[in-house]
């Protein structure tokens, strides 16, 4: 019995320690307090390309776009290093030129200050592409890191990104039929991937496919077993497919200046910062659902004019948001993009008893923003008894297929990527 016990006591520690270890898939964090309105995106020569998650091919000409402000006046100067990750996401201790090209430590583009603004800031840039140094050479997984030029321990920004090597196509299908139930609160998405190349296909070599919802980190569901297998064909479906509470269409707001028209926005109230107080929002879980062509979550930098460069001259606002509600037993947070990068404590809302709602102040960029309240249910995200969750909510969802490969190094290689999305549909 005390044997059994043991080995009890040996098999959750590992358990546990195995799932604390575990990274967060395409991490944002500004860990410097100074550090707001980051921004990762993926461009070409056409603009910036619609992903909701950050990965890039630059076999096709796209490169990986950082920006963010340092809330201060004083320039600095600042590098950047690039570690590879696993399929977890859990940096890996391997030899540079295995996986990447150049110097160890990249430099930043000089930064630019704020012009006409209340809130003093430098804007802060990177790119990374051809020309690069270091750049990412090996697909899969990678961690950017930026930090003062020679000191990479001295962290200010943490970015998670891919790099795509495409040899498989995929398409994908979302149902209301899941097994938590059907035409209820949640969505299925299922998912075929396809190659020419058959090769690539080993019955030694292991798949894993990546499904997000809207950008968060949070909620991502990580597929291993097929349910059809075959030397051109993967089949992710009816049990084998990944199963999302559905939530409900995003909030938002738009906040540009005194003299714009800004939308759900109260009133602005004089200050430094000056403060916008939003329009109160009411607890949806007990209502319809009601269709909108919404953002899933995005937002978007704006100047207060369009002949203004919106990352030097868009002030920042101390923004007041109002969550009327009874009050719930776990704690309700801010759920967009533009809050995956805070610490869980700054998106927290607090509960004021007198006024019976939820309340929080941020410091934001003024521009369009994308949002919903959610409880956390022990990590996950959930608008359940804040939002309400709906079968018929148009979610986007990005689906990353990645394949064992032991070249130059044991590693995942991402080979198929596909972007979900029914308002483009």
């Amino acid at each position: 019995m005390r044997d059994r016990k043991l080995l009890f006591c040996i098999l959750f520690l590992t358990f546990w320690m195995l799932r604390c270890y575990a990274a967060t898939p395409f991490v944002l964090k500004m860990v410097d307090e100074r550090a707001a309105s980051l921004s990762v995106s993926v461009g070409n020569v056409s603009g910036t390309i619609e992903r909701r998650y950050p990965y890039y091919a630059p076999s096709e000409d796209e490169w990986l776009a950082v920006s963010f402000d340092l809330l201060d006046g004083y320039p600095e100067d600042l590098g950047y290093t690039l570690l590879y990750c696993d399929a977890d996401w859990v940096p890996q201790e391997v030899p540079q030129g295995a996986v990447a090209e150049g110097f160890s430590e990249g430099i930043l583009p000089a930064s630019l200050p704020s012009e006409m603004t209340q809130t003093t800031y430098r804007h802060y840039t990177l790119r990374l592409d051809a020309s690069s140094s270091p750049k990412p050479r090996l697909s899969g997984n990678w961690l950017l890191r930026i930090h003062p030029r020679g000191m990479p321990g001295n962290i200010y920004i943490e970015a998670g990104f891919a790099l795509l090597e495409r040899h498989w196509t995929l398409s994908a299908e979302i149902s209301p039929l899941t097994p938590k139930g059907d035409y209820a609160a949640y969505q299925s998405v299922a998912c075929v991937a396809q190659t020419k190349e058959e090769s690539l296909l080993a019955p030694d070599k292991p798949f894993r496919l990546f499904v997000g919802q809207n950008a968060r980190r949070d909620n991502t569901v990580s597929l291993t077993e097929p349910s059809f297998r075959s030397p051109s064909e993967l089949r992710y479906e009816h049990q084998c497919a990944a199963v999302f509470e559905a939530g409900n269409e995003y909030r938002a707001f738009e906040l540009l200046s005194a003299e714009q028209s800004n939308m759900g926005v109260q009133h602005l109230i004089k200050g430094d910062p000056e403060v916008a107080r939003l329009v109160p929002a009411y607890n949806r879980k007990d209502a319809a659902y009601t269709t909108d062509r919404d953002a899933n979550g995005q937002f978007v930098v704006r100047a207060p004019f369009r002949s203004y460069d919106a990352a030097t001259t868009t002030d920042y606002y101390e923004v007041r948001f109002t969550f009327v509600s009874p009050q719930v037993t776990k704690g309700i947070f801010l759920l967009g993009d533009a809050f995956e990068a805070l610490p869980k404590e700054e998106r927290n809302l607090h509960y004021n008893v007198a006024g019976q709602c939820y309340e929080a102040a941020l410091l934001l960029k003024a521009g369009y923003y994308s949002f919903l309240y959610a409880t956390d249910e022990e990590g996950v995200f959930s608008t359940r008894e804040t939002e309400g969750s709906h079968y018929q909510t148009e979610n986007a969802y990005t689906l990353l297929l990645y394949r064992q490969n032991e070249v130059p190094i044991p590693h995942y290689a991402l080979v198929g990527a596909v972007e979900y999305n029914p308002t483009e549909r």
